[in-house]
């Protein structure tokens, strides 16, 4: 049974978080590799995560986010944002044209954000489409959660126990309401983020 019809949603667009999917993917399984030793282990578990999403939810809209090259609107905030963060590895980095052709042959609308990250597209994204339809997030980037709302959802279908976030749940789990969760991860930090 699809996660739209267990959660009576009608007609939801689901946007999908696929640079987070990519990373998870490529540490996941980092041997899956072709006979000629090209790395295929993001594009295996990614195009497998779109399909089944494609055949169990049946979506009418459904967008693939990336996030684009170069840095975004927070590294002129703040220098160090990321700084941390090595390169992304030449295997990953490899799959990433070869799974933006898979994507669209799909026939998947794919949007690749330049100079803000996957997620943040997606916020503004839901914020939109939320006055018309149900919004399926799809993907586990806890920065997300502050989208959540009567009309949006979070949903991670890439782990054995698939994880769906409703506003009811997140509220229960944290005692907090979704804009007071940017507030929360300022005052924890963030070391993904180096904050």
């Amino acid at each position: 049974m699809s996660l739209a019809s267990r959660l009576d949603l009608r007609e939801p667009a689901y946007l999908v978080d696929g640079s987070s999917f990519v990373y998870r993917a490529f540490y996941a399984h980092p041997d899956l590799k072709r006979g000629d030793g090209f790395p295929t282990n993001v594009l295996h578990i990614v195009l497998r995560l779109l399909l089944k999403l494609l055949r169990e939810e049946k979506p009418a809209r459904l967008a693939f986010l990336l996030d684009g090259k170069g840095p975004t609107f927070r590294h002129g905030l703040y220098p160090a944002y990321k700084a941390q963060r090595p390169p992304a590895p030449e295997g990953l980095v490899l799959q990433i044209e070869p799974l933006k052709q898979a994507v669209q042959l799909l026939g998947l609308p794919l949007l690749v954000s330049e100079g803000c990250e996957a997620d943040d597209l997606m916020a503004s994204l839901a914020a939109g489409f939320k006055a018309e339809r149900p919004v399926v997030l799809v993907g586990s980037d806890k920065d997300l959660k502050q989208c959540l709302d009567s009309r949006v959802l979070l949903w991670d279908p890439g782990t054995k126990t698939e994880k769906v976030t409703t506003l009811e749940e997140f509220r229960a789990e944290t005692g907090l309401d979704p804009a007071q969760w940017p507030d929360f991860q300022a005052l924890t930090g963030d070391s993904s983020d180096n904050i």
